[in-house]
């Protein structure tokens, strides 16, 4: 009974949820879309729809290594583009808070400069 009545309220203010996820999700395409142009080591498939994207890694180092690597020592989970068959590239999600969101990128940036 209560998820029907929160599915319904839902429902009912379907467009206000839908305002408020739409304006994070521009707000973090861009923001993601300006890191990658910032990073050398990284370049990406931009998405047609949705909020996750592929990233191509520049570096000498399996996909897998490197999400595993990252996770250990910055906490950024990454997925590797070996599970897709698409080694060289790696899976971001980018439906969170914003903050979260910029956060995991300098820690990733961080990362990425133990390469240079």
């Amino acid at each position: 009974m209560v998820d029907d009545a929160l599915a319904s309220l839902a429902l009912k203010h379907l467009d206000k949820i839908l305002e408020g996820y739409l304006e994070i999700f521009r707000a973090n395409q861009l923001i993601l879309e300006r890191w990658v142009k910032s990073e050398q080591l990284i370049g990406w498939v931009p998405p047609n729809a949705g909020s996750i994207a592929f990233l191509k890694h520049r570096l000498n180092v399996k996909s897998e290594k490197l999400c595993l690597d990252l996770i250990r020592k910055k906490g950024v989970l990454l997925v590797p583009g070996s599970c897709f068959e698409m080694e060289g590239y790696l899976r971001i999600g980018y439906d969170c808070r914003t903050e979260i969101l910029e956060a995991g990128l300098a820690r990733f940036r961080d990362f990425l400069n133990s390469y240079r």
